[in-house]
This record gives structure tokens, C-alpha cells and sequence, in this order.
């Protein structure tokens, strides 16, 4: 077990601790506040100064706005709109994750968490790059989404990541009943599996989204977008794909680094390759045709 993991780890157990005063409180909304601030205050220990730990809302050009946010991590040289000590409306530009707190994890808080972070997603987001076509193509094409994403395979590591935290769990055990709420919850919101926070934590689990960050996609012998499995210690999750995410981009807003970053992922523990669950990237196919195969 490396630095990081054990640090995780100890201040993980730290954090339940104190977590278990702040429920002395009788108002939910108090015992709300208090996890989010412990769980803010760790964040502060572990990530580099040049970034900002608060919460609050996400705001874009047009004026757009994401749903209150429990915990954001901006970059520390853009702007932000500070409302209080704790809580300010940040540029989108300016965000590199969010991440939904909540006291239990079941069906019901995962769909509230998603539902939130997914105001995030569809905000707009404004950077300056070269476009790599001449004047006369870009005369001649339109872009559909598909090829953005091939002109600008950058769109995916400058956007906010998101997480969700969860201090306890309804689930007793990690098994396929859990997959089967995650496609639940993707079916009631009508929101694809891709579009899903990448880590999901609470005590007990851990689910991973397949974004190329924790777990190379060669790694699993089929097409996959999320993988489960059994963890005590499910925060360290959260922040070594926050430490691979933080190495991907420059200190500048919005702008991959292309060369001589910093490789801090390397002192990140391996991630086990093993007892993973896995819900496949046909899922929906494949549930279409279990369904007309029963009828």
C-alpha cells in the first residue's frame, strides 16, 4: 500500500469519526453541512494550493447555472464570485470537478446526486484552441458533435469531472441488485451511462466510469462503461482519479498539457484487476433483447 492510499485511508476513518458527531445534531440539513465541511476540509490537506476547495454554483456565458453544488475545486488563477467565506458561483471554465455529498447511498440520493452533477454537464464551455482545419474547410464543414470530439479530443479532459460521496450505504452487499439501480437510475433520468459522474464512493464500494482515467479499456477483454466492486476505504477513488485529472491539464484555464507535466499518478497504488463487476457498453441492446426473448 502506497503513501497516498494509507494517508486515504487514515484520514477516511478520521472523517466517519467526526461525521458521527455532527449526527448528534437533530436537523438534517446541520448534519448536511457538517460532512460536506470535513469533506471539503480534507480535500484543502491533500490537493496543490493552485486550486480552490468551496461550493456553490457553476455559471456560463449565456447565464446558465448548475444546481447548488456540495463541494467544487476550481482553479485558483481564475475568477470566481464569492457570496460568503464558503460559497461562490464559478465560471465553468474555471472548474475542474464537482462532487454531491450525501449522508446514505441508495437508489433515491444516487438519482438526486446525478440529477445535480447533470446540470453541469450541459452548461456551456468556452476555450481558445487552434482548429486544425484550413480556412476553405472550415468554409465548407459543418461540425456535428462526432466530429468535435474528434477535432478537440481535449473536450473531455477540460470539462469538470464529477463524483459523489456517500457516508453510509443502504446496500449490504455489492452485487448485481447494485448494477441494476445504476441502469435503474439511467433509465428514470433518460441519461446515458458516458454521462455519469466517475466515481461513485460510499462505504463498501466503489463504481468506476470507464472515462480512461483509473482503468485503461484494454484492461477488461470486452466493451464497458462502469465497473463496481467491493472497497473498504472507497476515497482514495476519488482522489487518485482527481490526482490523474490534475496531471492531465496545465495550470492554465481550460488547456491540456502536451508536454513536461509532472507525473504525480505514478505514485498512485495500481488499481486491483480483479472481483470487478461490470456493466457493458450494450447494456440497453442487451436488454431490449432479453425483454423481446421473454415475450
Amino acid at each position: 500500500m502506497g503513501i497516498i492510499r494509507k494517508w486515504s485511508t487514515s484520514v477516511e476513518e478520521s472523517i466517519w469519526k467526526l461525521s458521527e458527531m455532527g449526527s448528534l445534531a437533530s436537523h438534517k440539513g446541520l448534519i448536511g453541512d457538517a460532512r460536506e465541511g470535513l469533506f471539503r476540509e480534507t480535500l484543502v490537506k491533500y490537493l496543490p494550493k493552485t486550486v480552490d476547495v468551496g461550493s456553490g454554483q457553476i455559471i456560463d456565458s449565456n447565464g446558465s447555472m448548475s444546481k447548488q453544488t456540495d463541494v467544487i475545486i476550481a482553479r485558483g488563477d481564475t475568477l470566481r464570485i464569492p457570496l460568503s467565506k464558503e460559497v461562490s458561483v464559478y465560471p465553468v471554465e474555471a472548474v475542474l470537478a464537482a462532487i454531491e455529498i450525501k449522508s446514505s447511498f441508495n437508489k433515491a440520493t444516487l438519482t438526486d446526486a446525478v440529477k445535480n452533477l447533470k446540470t453541469i454537464s450541459s452548461l456551456g464551455f468556452m476555450v481558445s484552441v487552434p482548429d486544425p482545419r484550413d480556412d476553405q474547410q472550415k468554409e465548407k464543414e459543418y461540425l456535428s458533435e462526432e466530429d468535435v470530439n474528434k477535432l478537440f479530443p481535449w473536450k473531455d479532459v477540460v470539462y469538470p469531472s464529477t463524483y459523489v460521496y456517500s457516508f453510509s450505504s443502504d446496500f449490504k452487499a455489492i452485487d448485481r441488485k447494485l448494477a441494476n439501480k445504476i441502469l435503474e437510475v439511467s433509465l428514470d433520468l433518460d441519461m446515458d451511462l458516458e454521462s455519469f459522474p466517475s466515481v461513485i464512493a460510499f462505504p463498501g464500494a466503489v463504481i468506476i466510469k470507464n472515462d480512461g482515467f483509473l482503468i485503461k479499456e484494454d484492461a477488461i477483454p470486452f466493451p464497458w462503461i462502469i465497473a463496481y466492486r467491493e472497497e473498504t476505504h472507497p476515497l482514495y477513488w476519488i482522489l487518485a482519479h482527481l490526482t490523474n485529472r490534475l496531471s492531465a491539464t496545465s495550470g492554465g484555464p481550460g488547456v491540456p498539457i502536451i508536454s513536461g507535466r509532472y507525473r504525480m499518478e505514478t505514485h498512485l497504488d495500481p488499481l486491483p484487476d480483479d472481483n470487478w463487476g461490470i456493466i457493458r457498453k450494450d447494456w440497453k441492446e442487451r436488454l431490449i433483447k432479453e425483454s423481446n426473448e421473454q415475450k
